[in-house]
């Protein structure tokens, strides 16, 4: 993915360049939030001069719109009906691209492409420190096998938002591959009781069946095996029937 052209993430700037001028940077950004369709000349001269107007707002507009396209580029805003809008394409407005590459890891994640959420989720962590980002990450990390790099990512997130509970079952089943069943059946009770005592419910079935599976993978360590992290002894059956539910 190239570089965005505009960015308004943290400061406006064109091609690397800081725009100057607090109403055109405002202009710009007005411009981005209200998407490709753009917004009326009433709105944004409203929202550009919002207590003391302009004695001609429509040419003063016209000319802040003017100076905007010498910053940038004489086509990076178009006229509309009733006013302006971006003439842009997704990938050269950061704030654009982010939601694009973070919507297309969520679908990707969902319909099971791993690999290409994690591409997605990682070039828009590169646009802006998400949250989004950093969720979809985590779990896709750890859907790859990668456990024990996701595990700490995973307990972050989860500790931030503990009631999201698709993120629970992953950090649940990442713990037990990482730490033993038995780790991810006490966070498990641990949950259960925030569910309870925060939303007055149970936790879901998607909990609830990772429930079933870490009871199941617990059996064998209650009956007298040892968990290790080192060690992988007797645990054959285990990996294979996590690995397989993962």
């Amino acid at each position: 993915m190239k570089n965005p052209r505009l960015r308004l993430i943290e400061d406006v700037t064109w091609d690397g360049i800081p725009v100057t001028g607090e109403r055109i940077r405002s202009l710009l950004r007005l411009l981005a939030d209200a998407g490709p369709r753009g917004l009326s000349s009433s709105s944004l001269i409203t929202a550009i001069w919002p207590e003391s107007p302009p004695a001609h707002p429509t040419k003063a507009l016209q000319i802040l719109v003017s100076r905007a396209r010498t910053l940038a580029s004489a086509e990076a805003i178009a006229r509309t009906e009733s006013g302006y809008r971006l003439n842009l394409a997704d990938e050269d407005v950061d704030i654009w691209a982010l939601d694009s590459l973070l919507s297309g890891a969520e679908e990707a994640l969902a319909n099971g492409a791993t690999d290409r959420a994690l591409e997605s989720a990682e070039m828009a962590a590169a646009l802006d420190n998400d949250e989004r980002a950093a969720r979809i990450i985590a779990i896709a990390r750890s859907r790859q096998g990668r456990r024990r790099e996701a595990l700490p990512e995973l307990e972050a997130l989860a500790q931030a938002d503990p009631l999201d509970e698709e993120l629970a079952a992953e950090h649940l089943r990442t713990l037990a591959a990482v730490k033993g069943p038995s780790a991810a059946l006490e966070r498990f009770d641990r949950l259960r009781g925030l569910m309870i005592e925060s939303l007055g419910t149970s936790p879901g079935h998607v909990l609830r069946r990772v429930h079933e599976e870490l009871l199941a993978l617990d059996r064998p360590m209650r009956s007298g095996l040892r968990h290790s992290v080192a060690s992988l002894l007797g645990r054959h059956r285990d990996i294979e029937e996590l690995s397989g539910l993962l």
